[in-house]
C-alpha cells in the first residue's frame, strides 16, 4: 500500500486473526511472526482480509489471483494497480474523502491546514509501479538474506 507500517494491523483468514498481539489488550489474535501465506491459502480465488490502523480501520479484501508453481520466483513484482495510497494518518476512508475534497479547492476552510500537513504535491490518481517494485525488491533481498546462515531479519 505504501503506508509506513507504524500502526497495528491484522490478517484475517476465516474467523482466525493474525497480527502482533498486545499483552495490554488480550484478544484471540494469534502471532503472525514466522507464518507464511502458503499456510493459509491453497487455491486461486481464495480471499483473506487485511486491516491496517485499528483507529482508522482500513479494511482490505485480498484475492489470490494466481499461484505460480514449478518456477523459481526471485522477486515479488507489481504488475498493475491504480491510484495512490492514501496518506498515512489521513483518517478513515471518510477522512480521506474529506482530505481530497479540501485539496481540490484552495478556498476550502481546511485547505491551508492540509497543505501545511502534507504539502501540495499529492496526486490521488498517481500510480508508481516502478517505485513499488523498488520497495518490493528491497524486501525480497532482505528475505533472501534471512535464509543464509549468519543473517537474521528482525521485525520493525
Amino acid at each position: 500500500m505504501g503506508w509506513e507500517n507504524c500502526h497495528l494491523h491484522l490478517f484475517r483468514f476465516g474467523k482466525k486473526e493474525y497480527g502482533i498481539p498486545d499483552p495490554e489488550y488480550p484478544s484471540e489474535m494469534r502471532n503472525e511472526r514466522g507464518r507464511r501465506l502458503r499456510e493459509f491459502l491453497r487455491d486461486e480465488g481464495e480471499v483473506f482480509g487485511y486491516v491496517y490502523d485499528f483507529g482508522d480501520n482500513w479494511e482490505h479484501d485480498v484475492v489470490v489471483e494466481r499461484i505460480v508453481t514449478d518456477a523459481e520466483v526471485t522477486d515479488a513484482r507489481c504488475v498493475e494497480g491504480e491510484r495512490a495510497c492514501p496518506p498515512e494518518d489521513v483518517g478513515s476512508p471518510p477522512g480521506y474523502m474529506e482530505y481530497l475534497e479540501a485539496m481540490q479547492d484552495p478556498s476550502h476552510p481546511d485547505y491551508p491546514q492540509m497543505v501545511e500537513w502534507r504539502g501540495r504535491s499529492f496526486d490521488p490518481e498517481r500510480f508508481d509501479p516502478a517505485g513499488i517494485n523498488r520497495r518490493l525488491s528491497l524486501f525480497s533481498r532482505r528475505s533472501r538474506r534471512a535464509l543464509v546462515p549468519g543473517y537474521r531479519i528482525g521485525a520493525r
